[in-house]
């Protein structure tokens, strides 16, 4: 058993990507969602889903081994399967996931809505 999708070929798709990244920020229709969302919220939904340029320069191998490291924990997951009993879940992922550190469950971050819509909101009715 394979979890990751082997049926694509990897290089084709990492240079797909990074194509449409180079693209996305003189791409107009990517842009007013990532602008919206930024400045609609603070906190983990006001992250950017198309990186900055300047924060793509700024990736390096040792950048992404950190960041592989510090998320790719057993707390930070969920396995999902349907069609199959519990028990054989387990004994079918078990080789796969055994190795992955162990952590403490971190408190799930709070995204803070500060668009317009939540200035004009008072009581939990809308003003104007």
């Amino acid at each position: 058993m394979d979890c990751y999708p082997t049926h694509y070929n990897r290089d084709e798709l990492c240079a797909s990507c990074r194509q449409c990244l180079a693209a996305a920020p003189t791409d107009p229709p990517a842009r007013p969602p990532q602008f919206l969302t930024r400045a609609a919220y603070r906190g983990p939904y006001g992250n950017p889903l198309i990186p900055d340029p300047e924060a793509m320069a700024a990736l390096t191998p040792d950048a992404l081994r950190g960041f592989v490291a510090r998320t790719f924990l057993a707390p930070h997951m969920v396995l999902a399967a349907s069609g199959v009993e519990h028990g054989e879940l387990v004994r079918l992922a078990r080789p796969m996931l055994e190795h992955l550190p162990t952590a403490q469950h971190l408190p799930e971050p709070k995204p803070e809505y500060v668009g317009e819509w939540g200035r004009r909101v008072a009581g939990g009715v809308a003003e104007g």
